[in-house]
């Protein structure tokens, strides 16, 4: 899978651009602020259904304007997202409407930014994210899955706060909260055992030793079960009136030496790291479909030797995936890449102008 065409209308500081990306690896170059990244946050919105800059599609507009557009050619395939200041975000494929789960689960995109710290460093919640990611994109029913039990818990967590406690609407609640729960477990747990064993053959953290473990959101040691855990816990949600245990406090904890990894690695270390673990997803995902997942790296050199950029690369090669990179100068990356059979696009960004590297050397 790979975008041939990438059209950017009035997003962020980019009045507009219509850009052959039709190649293994593009290249985007630009000083700080000029754009570059906007061109990436525009691919992930198009592909995943949202920033992961800012959840306020009124910051993805062009200042002075009402609306911005972005389409691509995927494939055989056409796509595009509108987003409004007035109305609601649109989503069409192929001339029909869409939804956000069908786009994304059609067209897979993983972003690589400076948020892959955080899961060393940040609470559970992103942790679970990049299980989600992984199980949302091989089990189908997944999503409803997760709707249904966040549902659930919103339902019961809202009666646990009420002064006069309906027990029999909890117990209610805590049927349905049992019975997704269970699954969201299972489902979690059975991608987190191929994950872990996915990591442990990557040849990008073979020299760490990172250990890897996964908790459901309670002391599986004590209670085996969801259902056991629950009702176990009912005096202390009355008291604390919320759901204190569950698939929503589950984590995926990455560990050195028995210790927290965020609290031993540097950060070169934690950004290799999570290349590795969020690449072992994509190599998990491809080998299991027929599909390619498409990369987004942002400012790929920062925290990384040269060594290490080009053990990433020659790694995303092998996978065969399209992967857009930026970076403020373009030299070194397309200097580690020469030699491979691919070729490269390379653009440049200048004050919201998205200029090909061939027009620019005219």
């Amino acid at each position: 899978m790979r975008i041939k065409r990438l059209g950017l209308t009035n997003f962020r500081n980019i009045k507009g651009a219509d850009l052959d990306t039709d190649s293994p690896f593009v290249i985007i170059s630009g000083d700080n602020a000029a754009g570059k990244t906007s061109v990436l946050e525009a691919v992930h919105l198009l592909l995943a259904g949202r920033s992961f800059r800012t959840r306020e599609s009124s910051k993805l507009i062009s200042h002075g304007e009402t609306e911005t557009f972005v389409q691509a050619r995927i494939g055989p395939n056409q796509l595009g997202t509108r987003r409004s200041t007035s109305e609601p975000a649109t989503y069409r494929l192929d001339g029909h409407n869409s939804t956000i789960p069908e786009i994304a689960r059609q067209f897979p995109a993983q972003i690589f930014d400076n948020r892959m710290f955080e899961l060393f460093e940040g609470p559970p919640k992103l942790r679970r994210q990049l299980l989600d990611w992984g199980v949302f994109h091989v089990k189908h029913d997944f999503y409803l899955q997760w709707q249904t039990y966040q549902h659930a818990l919103k339902q019961r967590n809202a009666l646990l706060k009420q002064t006069r406690m309906d027990k029999q609407q909890i117990d209610a609640w805590n049927q349905e909260l049992i019975r997704y729960g269970t699954l969201l477990h299972e489902q979690r747990n059975n991608y987190a055992e191929q994950l872990v064993d996915m990591c442990k053959t990557s040849e990008l953290l073979e020299d760490m030793q990172l250990g890897f473990s996964y908790f459901p959101g309670w002391n599986i040691r004590e209670y085996n079960d969801y259902e056991s855990a629950l009702l176990s816990a009912s005096s202390r949600d009355y008291q604390y009136k919320r759901t204190t245990v569950g698939p929503h406090h589950a984590d995926f904890r990455i560990q050195l030496q028995s210790k927290k990894a965020g609290d031993v690695l540097s950060r070169g270390q934690k950004k290799l790291a999570g290349f590795g673990v969020k690449l072992a997803q994509v190599k998990m995902y491809n080998d299991a479909t027929t599909n390619k997942c498409i990369l987004l790296c942002d400012d790929f050199p920062a925290e990384l030797d040269e060594n290490n950029q080009k053990r990433i690369l020659a790694y995303m090669r092998q996978l065969g995936t399209q992967v857009f990179i930026t970076s403020i100068e373009s030299e070194k990356i397309q200097q580690f890449l020469t030699g491979g059979p691919e070729n490269q696009i390379l653009f440049h960004v200048k004050q919201g102008e998205v200029i090909s590297e061939s027009a620019r050397a005219i």
